[in-house]
């Protein structure tokens, strides 16, 4: 393996930037990416920008057509809210196995914990699933595979990983496995068997979320038809709560200790739900206009979500999740103002507790968004975020 690091002295925590063409994996340090200047902001007491990021995952296809869509590689980018560059993650596949075949094979990247980043791949040979500590800049190899490992979730405190499987051939799912790295001479073991769906038609495993502290393991997966979850117990491995929701795309806003936020991928304005992970239960919540987030507020967890503008006015509402009670915490009336996603597809953020983001169009990369306060509608300009 070819790793070129390149070291900064800048006084701050390390960093990462790797361009690497994949032949053997080995774990790896090295230093943070060339930083720009810290933005001095005001903002409320016991809140730092610096301890606080994004990252956005871009994917590199070759400019041919037909045939399977190949991946050429992927570069994963990361930042801190002050400004500066955290983490630039480049890896470069030469195999003509290394391709889409109907997205099962794109690498991946999801939250981990207030400072982790999980992150996979498969570059035609293996997979291979890595845990990349923002504010530090380690970089840890967590597992490898022959197999397609096609989404992966980290339990950071048990230090348990939760991975989807596909068959390398067929693209088939072989369930949903579960690895603890903190026991010696661990194995993998099965907590969802395989669906025996045709993945052309019937879809896989395709997103994993942790809940209620790790307790709760939340898998989806989506067909034409509409799209089921199944919540297990981690302990147990025992499936505890389950639902098929038929005619839904089931775009999922959040996940709680005890409830998971989606709407049915339908025309807006879309009603939003919530789905318990204890028995299954639905709850209406509104409608949406565009798209909603999930935070951590003051008493409980809180949801924020758009309305479509009327006269004008834009509007973000927070659904205080305990009691059930609205308020108007943003409003504008810019054509384009857009409440960020905490984590979608190939891009999201942690923000401090109880706050939220608002950029042009939804997005936050390479613009200056505004972080707003969840309670009382408090707005931090934040400085220009990208690379």
């Amino acid at each position: 393996m070819v790793i070129v690091v390149v070291a900064c002295i800048t006084g701050q925590p390390s960093g990462i930037e790797h361009n690497m063409q994949i032949e053997s994996p080995s774990p790896s340090r090295a230093t943070r990416s060339g930083a720009t200047q810290a933005v001095q902001t005001q903002l409320p007491a016991g809140i730092r920008l610096s301890d606080h990021w994004w990252y956005r995952l871009d994917v590199r296809r070759p400019s041919e057509t037909g045939g399977p869509e190949r991946i050429a590689g992927f570069r994963l980018s990361a930042g801190l809210f002050d400004g500066r560059g955290a983490l630039d993650i480049e890896r470069d596949f030469t195999s003509v196995q290394a391709r889409a075949d109907f997205v099962a094979a794109e690498p991946f990247a999801a939250i981990a914990g207030d400072e982790a980043l999980t992150y996979g791949f498969f570059d035609g040979q293996r997979s291979q699933v890595w845990l990349a500590d923002v504010l530090t800049g380690d970089d840890d190899l967590l597992y490898e595979t022959d197999a397609v490992v096609h989404f992966a979730a980290f339990d950071e405190r048990q230090r348990v990983l939760y991975y989807v499987v596909l068959d390398l051939a067929t693209r088939r799912d072989n369930g949903v496995w579960r690895l603890a790295l903190g026991q010696p001479n661990g194995r993998p073991e099965q907590v969802i068997g395989p669906s025996g769906a045709n993945p052309r038609e019937d879809g896989w495993f395709e997103q994993l979320w942790l809940a209620g502290g790790g307790a709760r393991l939340v898998v989806r997966d989506c067909n034409g038809d509409g799209c089921r979850i199944q919540v297990a117990d981690t302990a147990t491995g025992r499936v505890a709560a389950g639902r098929r929701i038929k005619d839904s795309g089931l775009e999922v806003y959040g996940v709680t200790g005890e409830e998971l936020y989606f709407d049915g991928n339908c025309q807006r304005p879309c009603p939003i739900s919530a789905l318990s992970l204890t028995d299954g239960r639905l709850r209406d919540i509104g409608n949406i206009c565009q798209t909603a987030v999930v935070v951590e507020g003051e008493q409980s967890p809180t949801l924020l979500y758009e309305r479509c503008p009327r006269n004008g006015r834009y509007e973000i509402v927070a659904h205080e999740l305990s009691s059930i009670a609205e308020s108007v915490v943003y409003e504008s009336r810019s054509q384009n103002p857009g409440l960020v996603p905490q984590s979608h597809g190939s891009a999201g953020f942690v923000a401090p507790p109880g706050w939220f983001l608002v950029g042009r169009d939804n997005s936050f990369h390479d613009q200056a968004p505004s972080m707003v306060n969840a309670t009382n509608g408090e707005i931090v300009e934040l400085p220009h975020l990208g690379q």
